[in-house]
């Protein structure tokens, strides 16, 4: 049995890891939602404007709905790269950054 993933989910593993690596680890050094409460929407929207534009947005969304249509193994694979830097940045700016506002 084979247990690589295939290509496409490698990318889209790796497209991750390098935005949780550029964009928001080095956000969340500068500010900690823990002591200051959660991030200010001026922070948290350019954020969350990049994630769209990298088809990271409503994972579980169907597309022809404005979400990304992924499906359960993509969608591991995505919270698992933004876990990765511990269950506090997790449920911080990182989860707010992929998941769509209920309002």
């Amino acid at each position: 049995m084979d247990f690589n993933l295939p290509e496409e989910l490698q990318i889209l593993r790796d497209t991750v890891r390098r935005f949780v690596d550029k964009e928001l680890i080095p956000l969340e050094r500068e500010y900690r939602h823990d002591s200051e409460g959660p991030m200010p929407e001026r922070l948290l929207k350019p954020l969350q404007e990049k994630t769209k534009s990298l088809g990271l947005w409503m994972l579980d969304v169907p597309a022809e709905y404005g979400g990304a249509g992924l499906g359960l193994l993509p969608r591991c694979i995505i919270h698992e790269e933004i876990g990765s830097g511990g269950y506090a940045h997790a449920c911080g700016a990182r989860w707010r950054c992929v998941h769509y506002q209920r309002h």
